[in-house]
């Protein structure tokens, strides 16, 4: 197995982590989080609970990648609401509103 092999499956196996059940996303790491969809019905909701679930991963005990999971958990509350915005728009506010000047960095 290559290493694009092994880190495609660790991405598989965070995202069994961070999931959609009974109206909620569920964050199951160190820090568990649930999140209500029904919050997640607005950018600003959503650029709430993405800074919640951010700090809440950013204490998990080994490192994780914050930036994929913050897409992840959009792309569940945008595709679950039909929220009329994109992942990328609110990730590009997101990077305003947190300083990240590189959109490749982690966060």
């Amino acid at each position: 197995m290559t290493s694009l092999h092994e880190y495609e499956a660790w991405l598989d196996t965070l995202d069994k982590k961070l999931f959609l059940a009974d109206g909620l996303i569920q964050a199951e790491f160190d820090h568990p989080i649930s999140i209500p969809l029904t919050e997640c019905a607005n950018v600003s909701g959503l650029k709430l609970w993405a800074t919640r679930l951010r700090e809440a991963l950013k204490t998990n005990h080994s490192a994780l990648p914050v930036k994929y999971l913050v897409e992840r958990f959009l792309r569940l509350a945008l595709e679950a609401n039909r929220v009329s915005a994109t992942r990328d728009q609110v990730m590009a506010d997101l990077r305003q509103e947190w300083d990240i000047k590189n959109e490749y960095t982690d966060f």
